[in-house]
């Protein structure tokens, strides 16, 4: 039995089809998803010498992509955020593949299956005491505006 590569279809189908019509998505996540895939094919051609045309669902193993990951966050300096959200397209096409090509069912769970990576939550600052009062006196309460504004303050102050 002769295998056929279904991967580019699969993808332009996922990208021209189920991201615009099905998902309506915006042209600015289409845009990211595409550039994650790219730099995925771009992976895959560089590192593992299969070219572009030539890649296979099965070519795109858990252990490939968790290498793609690292090389983003290694060789190509991306943050762990950059690195989570190339995940996020990739599960994203994944579970489109298992809906649409059974057969790679088992590969794409396990796909599905690759965790994000944790990040640190930044600390949010905040205003001593002496900059609050400096900074619910700033606006002029001689206009209408002014006492429109610190009216605000105190209202987002009190919440």
């Amino acid at each position: 039995m002769k295998m056929t590569n279904d991967f580019p279809q699969l993808l332009s189908s996922f990208l021209l089809n189920e991201l615009p019509i099905i998902h309506n998505q915006s042209k600015n996540t289409i845009a990211s998803y595409r550039d994650a895939y790219v730099q995925l094919l771009k992976y895959i051609e560089s590192e593992k010498g299969i070219s572009s045309d030539k890649i296979r669902v099965t070519d795109l193993t858990v252990t490939a992509i968790e290498e793609f990951l690292k090389w983003l966050e290694v060789e190509k300096g991306n943050s762990i955020s950059t690195r989570n959200q190339r995940l996020a397209a990739i599960r994203s096409l994944f579970h489109y593949i298992q809906k649409n090509a059974p057969e790679y069912m088992f590969q794409c769970h396990q796909i599905i299956g690759i965790p994000f990576k944790k990040t640190e939550k930044r600390v949010i600052g905040f205003l001593n005491e002496e900059k609050t009062r400096e900074l619910l006196a700033a606006p002029s309460t001689d206009t209408a505006r002014g006492l429109r504004d610190q009216a605000l303050l105190l209202i987002v102050y009190m919440s």
